[in-house]
């Protein structure tokens, strides 16, 4: 678990056997080059490289019609199921080879949670937990994780494509933390997203940043976004919640829309869960992943 991560969640998964069906990830990691941005009148600011997994159509097919950012949770894009959910994601989405998936790794080589395995969870969380909060609250603030995406990713997807990024779209998977991010990229100006989808998110992220959750809700404006809370997450993404009752009225919808609960997963288990293990666990990782290619393919055709 992680300090972002309610109790009973499940923990860090350095890799896993199999996610619905795929054993081996089938994308390759590229490395989005540095660049200097403006950060005053007369002053410039570095973004240094970053490492990104892609995986299914290639960005300069004249064929794709979408792209597919995933946004990892604090154990990074390395861990866990997060570059076989981009594989299977891309083979899912119609038509065939129209999508790419990109998980840029917003940490570069550090993420955010960095569990001791030879400790048990509760012990490796208090002593890793300055250092958690650290790198969560200070290193990959809001501030810096907007600038890579506006004046990294962005402009270097563009140099990618054979045609109009802002024609293309983009749109967006968030696990944990990453849901978080996901939910700020919503209302981020200049980023052509036009949906999003948090599975198990961390919206609680907020408030270790900012002190307050409530704020973050309304950037995300009226864009379509989809929220699939486990069972522990918290009550204010589910239906009947605050954050659930404010997304909707803004975009005239259903709480149910809005949020769909998997009440008998714990956090984690889209995104760090080996369904080999559990046929609950693959029986609603599919459910899951069928709800995200839906909405991704009614919000972003």
């Amino acid at each position: 678990m992680s300090a972002c991560c309610p109790p009973g969640s499940v923990g860090a998964s350095p890799s896993v056997s199999s996610f619905l069906g795929a054993s081996a990830p089938r994308g390759n990691v590229v490395d989005i080059p540095a660049r200097s941005v403006h950060a005053g009148a007369s002053t410039s600011c570095p973004l240094p490289s970053m490492p990104c997994y892609v995986t299914g159509a290639s960005l300069d097919s004249p064929s794709l019609r979408r792209i597919v950012l995933v946004f990892t949770d604090v154990f990074g894009y390395e861990s866990g199921n997060h570059r076989l959910f981009a594989d299977v994601l891309a083979s899912r989405l119609g038509p065939k080879d129209s999508t790419s998936v990109l998980i840029p790794d917003l940490f570069r080589g550090t993420p955010i949670a960095q569990p001791i395995s030879f400790l048990p969870d509760k012990l490796s969380i208090m002593i890793t937990l300055p250092a958690f909060l650290y790198r969560a609250v200070h290193k990959h603030r809001a501030s810096s994780i907007e600038r890579d995406l506006t004046q990294l990713i962005l402009p270097w997807i563009q140099g990618e494509v054979s045609s109009d990024v802002n024609e293309i779209g983009l749109s967006c998977v968030g696990f944990c933390f990453g849901g978080w991010v996901m939910a700020r990229s919503l209302g981020l100006a200049g980023l052509p997203m036009k949906c999003g989808v948090g599975a198990h998110p961390s919206l609680n992220v907020e408030l270790l940043q900012c002190g307050c959750e409530d704020a973050m809700v309304g950037r995300t404006g009226t864009k379509p976004i989809l929220l699939l809370p486990a069972g522990n997450d918290s009550k204010k993404i589910k239906v009947g919640g605050r954050h659930t009752k404010a997304l909707a009225e803004a975009r005239n919808v259903s709480e149910g829309t809005i949020s769909v609960e998997f009440p008998d997963m714990k956090h984690g288990w889209v995104g760090r869960e080996d369904g080999t293990n559990d046929d609950g666990v693959s029986k609603n990782q599919e459910a899951a992943m069928e709800d995200i290619v839906k909405f991704l393919e009614q919000n972003h055709a």
